[in-house]
């Protein structure tokens, strides 16, 4: 039995509403200022965020 691959009313609906958001982020981008180097660079390693995140969800003791 061979495979339909003719997209589906909601993978059309999905694709274009991908696509005009897709429009809006660069819309909204051209407004910005370009970023800087320092501004694209990661402020904190993945290590940091790791150490961060077991600080922040360490499990507390019920009162």
């Amino acid at each position: 039995m061979p495979k339909d691959n003719a997209p589906t009313d909601a993978d059309i609906i999905f694709n274009r509403a991908n696509v005009a958001l897709a429009h809006s982020q660069r819309l909204v981008q051209s407004w910005l200022p370009t970023k800087t180097s320092q501004e694209t660079l990661p402020q904190k390693t993945h290590q940091e965020l790791l150490k961060e995140d077991e600080e922040l969800f360490k499990p507390t003791p019920e009162l």
